[in-house]
């Protein structure tokens, strides 16, 4: 810690920290800095291949074989799967290009986050209940994954213009209300609506019986199989 301290820089840019830091801490002329750095690269773009292709297969098998084109053999499905893997990639990029710019002195990380938190808080609603209570309602998960993002824009809003009403909350959350407090916020929201909607559909004895009952039905298992390929689909997205 104090070997380093004097060489340390208040201007450091917080998204460059990481590469201000192997170049004070990691010997060069070793070739360690370019086997770091091609790691690290390699890490980023394995990431993002697998979630393209998982998004690829997911619209060429699941929703144009099953729903558009039943009959389509592989060089049409690849076709289709390269199509949507560009359709893809050029989204990411406009999203990046509005989301961040390069000039700009906030921190990558944070604004990423920032950006995909409106969403999040309903996806881990559903996993958590899913996860740990079985009565939870398989509707109740739809629910709050499509409502999340209305319930954080809608709570954003809300704070900034009613906050000074209440001067307890602005002294707890401060004038803005920071993006990681909404999240848990909402988070507790879509976890009370999940259960509110379990309880009033029904217990887990009827639920239960009624999904054994459906699920002896080859329709019900193409149904969850198609749920799930959503599912698998908007969450590697976000």
């Amino acid at each position: 810690h104090t070997r380093y301290a004097s060489d340390w820089s208040s201007d450091v840019c917080s998204s460059d920290l990481f590469l201000y830091l192997m170049g004070r801490v990691v010997p060069s002329g070793y070739g360690l800095l370019g086997l770091i750095l091609a790691g690290l690269t390699a890490a980023v773009f394995s990431s993002i291949y697998s979630m393209l292709n998982s998004a690829s297969t997911i619209v060429s098998m699941d929703i144009y074989r099953r729903h558009i084109n039943p009959c389509a053999d592989d060089r049409q499905l690849v076709r289709i799967g390269k199509s949507s893997v560009l359709v893809f990639g050029i989204l990411a990029v406009l999203l990046a290009v509005l989301s961040f710019s390069p000039t700009s002195s906030g921190n990558f990380f944070l604004t990423l986050s920032l950006h995909t938190s409106y969403p999040k808080p309903g996806i881990v609603s559903a996993f958590f209940l899913g996860v740990f209570w079985q009565k939870a309602h398989p509707r109740s998960a739809v629910a709050v994954i499509l409502a999340a993002p209305l319930l954080s824009f809608g709570l954003e809003w809300g704070y900034a213009e009613f906050h000074d009403s209440w001067p307890w909350l602005q002294a707890t959350f401060g004038e803005r209300l920071n993006f990681m407090h909404r999240v848990f916020i909402v988070f507790l929201m879509c976890l009370a609506v999940q259960v509110i909607m379990t309880l009033f559909r029904g217990g887990s004895k009827e639920l239960n019986k009624a999904a054994r009952q459906v699920s002896a039905s080859p329709r019900s298992e193409e149904h969850t199989s198609e749920l799930q390929s959503l599912a698998y689909l908007v969450c590697r997205l976000l």
